[in-house]
């Protein structure tokens, strides 16, 4: 396909305007100027698998997921007037990065070998935030893939420390984050604030080669890296090492990272095969069994949390004997993140026989959850749902109940079914469609408890 088919309407008259002004000046003797391009600068030859021109009022979501991880936040997020916008804010009074938020969008297929271009505006925020154009083989939302194989990451461009470059990591499994080796990095400009540059990048099985404007600014060679699935990223992540002199106050935005569009180019318009073809749809998300005698990101609300042991294992542990407390887990990220289908499973320890405790999912606020509940006086697990304060049992099961004795319970929310185990065996079965997401985390009400072997699946 030629460029010239590939230019929308205004990127043609853009081109237009370019030639009258360049044969102008040359007419006059005098040095034209060329502005960066708004149309494809793709290689020859190459034909369009995917593309997004952001030209709706909101993000297609059918194409795209929003990141989920690394400080960043949904309402950052903005698509208007043909531009999509990832905000970078300063949230909470901190001066590490807990104290702001960036966005991120990643799209939901998985692509390999080609040619991939986006046209960005960088603001100029001296590396206090990280804005990339890049892959990854999950596409940021809750859970991530056990992806146990080796994968790459190509970084088109990244913009940070006072700099803006382009690279190649490879790593041996996304569940560990092991990184392998890292490429030499590839200079892609040096942003002004004001303009939009188009970032390309040709990914072959032996090269990498980077382009700014449509033209060549480098590349890399390699006798391999791993050709795995791959969604594409645009993202801007706060940088832990340039934030402590920052001291603007709450509420106000470092500038935005702004996309006129992204596409992606192959040699014969087919997306190319990827060893393995795609990642796994079925992962685990969060684990925790105490061991490093931490609560790291969970958030208590009542009654009295620390982790002990218990015989030669690790717990987290509730000691009050009265009162209605939860804790739940505070992902980073977000800060109470919205999940929405996810299975949380626990070994539930009661103390006593009189109260309860067990697992909520999809809270919102001590008013809205659903609670998977072991009562130890009624010797029942019971599925509760709190909205607006009022409390439904929406199914039971009756079972001995030993204080003392940990038991494996789950609880399952896939859109309106919600499903429990206990034991590994399922006995509750409800549908319900009054919250459709939240948080999660553990419960109880007078009663000593612990947990241990937390695990949040999605989907």
């Amino acid at each position: 396909m030629r460029l010239s088919s590939l230019l929308t309407a205004r990127a043609k008259r853009s081109v237009g305007v370019a030639l009258a002004a360049a044969l102008a000046a040359a007419a006059l003797a005098a040095p034209a100027h060329a502005d960066p391009p708004t149309g494809s600068t793709a290689p020859d030859g190459y034909r369009l698998v995917f593309s997004d021109d952001f030209d709706g009022n909101a993000l297609d979501t059918g194409a795209w997921g929003i990141r989920q991880r690394s400080w960043v936040s949904d309402d950052n997020v903005e698509v208007a007037g043909g531009v999509l916008s990832l905000d970078q804010t300063r949230v909470t009074t901190a001066t590490d990065a807990s104290g702001f938020r960036g966005a991120g969008i990643a799209t939901k297929k998985h692509y390999g070998y080609g040619y991939y271009e986006a046209r960005v505006r960088l603001p100029s925020n001296e590396g206090a935030f990280h804005q990339s154009f890049w892959t990854q083989i999950w596409d940021g939302q809750y859970g991530k893939p056990k992806y146990q194989a080796l994968f790459s990451e190509l970084d088109f461009f990244e913009s940070y420390k006072g700099g803006t470059h382009g690279g190649y990591f490879t790593w041996r499994s996304n569940e560990e984050d092991e990184r392998l080796s890292s490429s030499a990095r590839v200079g892609m400009g040096d942003p002004d604030g004001a303009s939009y540059n188009t970032y390309g990048a040709l990914y072959e099985a032996k090269k990498l080669t980077f382009f700014l404007n449509g033209r060549e600014t480098g590349s890399l060679t390699y006798d391999s890296i791993p050709n795995s699935p791959m969604s594409l990223w645009l993202s801007t992540i706060p940088e832990a090492e340039k934030l402590g002199g920052l001291t603007e106050p709450v509420g106000h935005s470092y500038g935005t990272m702004d996309v006129d569009w992204v596409r992606y180019y192959t040699a014969d318009g087919q997306v190319p095969a990827t060893v393995p073809a795609s990642v796994p749809a079925s992962l685990i998300d969060y684990a925790n069994d105490f061991e490093s005698g931490a609560a790291t990101n969970w958030t208590a609300g009542g009654g009295s949390w620390s982790v002990g042991t218990d015989g030669t294992n690790r717990v987290y542990r509730q000691s009050a004997a009265t009162g209605d407390v939860f804790s739940l887990y505070n992902a980073p990220a977000t800060h109470f993140t919205r999940w929405k289908n996810s299975t949380v499973s626990a070994a539930v320890k009661l103390s006593s026989d009189g109260g309860g405790a067990g697992i909520v999912a999809r809270y919102t606020n001590p008013d809205n959850y659903y609670y998977l509940r072991l009562n130890a006086a009624t010797d029942r697990i019971e599925l509760l749902k709190r909205q607006n304060g009022s409390v439904t049992t929406l199914a039971g099961h009756s079972t001995a109940l030993t204080p003392g004795t940990a038991y494996q319970v789950s609880l399952r929310v896939n859109d309106a079914k919600l499903t429990a185990q206990l034991n590994g065996t399922e006995v509750i079965s409800a549908t319900d469609r009054a919250m459709t997401s939240g948080a999660w985390g553990v419960k109880g009400y007078n009663q000593p408890f612990s947990v241990d072997s937390v695990r949040m699946t999605s989907p």
